[in-house]
């Protein structure tokens, strides 16, 4: 590991992509961190039960949030391709359509769990926690649909210059202010609505940031606003169609699974599965983050033809991942007892080192897909990472809810094994750049 890790460093003198990898890395470590550090003293407070409600209520923030369709993904992939053929009309299309599409899914999506936040309540039946607060907890988070969309279209834009410092910045500042706000409420005595409250109030303070960094980002280009120029903004929908539905199913592999669980064994199990998943999912956060540069660095290589060097990008993107995640996994999975204790204390880990044992297996190798995912948007076949989040999502959800009542905790961790299909996502890539690779060489020959 440690040879991939040096090599990588080096790299990132003059590599802009490598670069922008290890500044989304960096993003990722410290909330990572936090979160290891203070979810004892946070479940210690809130207890049990409380801790899931609130995870309940972030992660339905989180799951109606990606029906933005995928315009934060179609941003970055747009600005870049029409910056390096210096089509400023194609990114005045791009940001007029980013603006005006938060503004209005922002408030289509604040509607339906703000009024039906009683309905989905009955959901998760609790001892200690009163229906009304989680209720009020629902209602509350509901008024985070506007800050997460102005986060995600704001950070798209730098990103799609390929700049990811100012985006790592402000998704660090994000990650670590919540945990911190959290502590603070928790630690003088406030409630569960206060705790979910303190969180919607700083994606306020983080998607205000993101505007006024997209706005530096912008001020200098000749840009034309509004515009809604025809050729441009068919493209971009049809590519926000792909990526918005591999959005849905996303959300089926990483939030509505906790609802299933919470659903079928109680919210209890349900903090058990979160906290150890919050852990195991990190592989993916990890890889995630070291290549999201891929999406406009291969969308400009690929307006240009360089597919040569995607197909390196590739190769070379899940070798560096293969040689981190498979190393630490394994790591993880031979000391899970002794970290459980260490970090959760005696009773935890009887109840979940299984469990937890289970999903690092499964996601050390669901890991390695993300570079296949990341260059497959950014060449322009978002439907194979569609096809593969919608059946993963689909099948993780089913075997949650069948596996869960036979097996116990053990069987929703399996559940996630579903996920695996995503694998389809490289191998059409490598085919993608095979045929593009053909078509010029034939042209070259003629």
């Amino acid at each position: 590991m440690a040879r991939p890790l040096a090599t990588l460093f080096y790299q990132a003198k003059n590599n802009r992509v490598v670069q922008n990898s290890l500044y989304s890395g960096i993003g990722f470590a410290f909330p990572f961190l936090m979160m290891l550090l203070f979810t004892p003293s946070l479940l210690q407070k809130m207890g049990t039960e409380g801790y899931g409600l609130w995870s309940v209520a972030v992660s339905a923030l989180s799951m109606m949030g990606v029906l933005e369709f995928g315009l934060g993904l179609a941003i970055s992939k747009y600005i870049a391709e029409y910056d390096a053929n210096d089509d400023f009309l194609g990114i005045s299309t791009v940001v007029t359509v980013g603006v005006l599409s938060n503004l209005v899914v922002g408030f289509l999506l604040f509607i339906p769990l703000y009024l039906f936040a009683n309905q989905i309540s009955v959901l998760f039946e609790s001892e200690t926690i009163p229906q009304v607060q989680i209720v009020n907890a629902l209602q509350i988070a509901s008024f985070g649909f506007f800050p997460l969309l102005l986060r995600n279209v704001g950070l798209a834009i730098p990103e799609g210059f390929q700049n990811y410092k100012i985006s790592s910045t402000i998704r660090t500042i994000q990650g670590g202010l919540v945990i911190i706000a959290a502590l603070l409420v928790t630690q003088w005595g406030g409630t569960l609505e206060q705790v979910v409250l303190s969180t919607v109030v700083i994606m306020w303070f983080t998607g205000i940031a993101s505007v006024i960094a997209a706005y530096f980002s912008l001020r200098s280009l000749p840009l034309v606003l509004p515009c809604l120029e025809r050729k441009y903004l068919a493209k971009m929908l049809s590519y926000i169609s792909y990526s918005g539905l591999r959005g849905v199913g996303a959300q089926l592999f990483t939030t509505v699974d906790r609802v299933a669980v919470g659903a079928v064994l109680g919210l209890s199990s349900l903090t058990y599965y979160t906290i150890c998943i919050g852990i195991a999912n990190k592989f993916i956060a990890l890889s995630s983050a070291l290549t999201q540069a891929l999406v406009p660095a291969t969308s400009s290589l690929y307006i240009s033809g360089d597919k040569r060097k995607i197909r390196s990008y590739l190769l070379k993107s899940t070798g560096v991942l293969a040689a981190i995640n498979l190393s630490a996994g394994i790591l993880a999975i031979l000391f899970a007892d002794l970290l459980l204790r260490q970090w959760m204390g005696i009773e935890f880990a009887k109840q979940a080192v299984n469990l937890f044992r289970t999903l690092i297996f499964v996601y050390m190798f669901l890991s390695l897909t993300t570079p296949s995912a990341q260059i497959a948007n950014g060449i322009g076949i978002p439907w194979v990472n569609t096809v593969g989040a919608l059946i993963g999502g689909a099948g993780t959800i089913l075997l949650i809810m069948h596996w869960g009542g036979q097996f116990g905790l053990i069987g929703t961790g399996w559940a996630n094994a579903a996920s695996w299909i995503k694998i389809i996502a490289f191998i059409f890539v490598l085919l993608k750049l095979q045929s593009a690779d053909k078509i010029i060489l034939e042209s070259g020959n003629a």
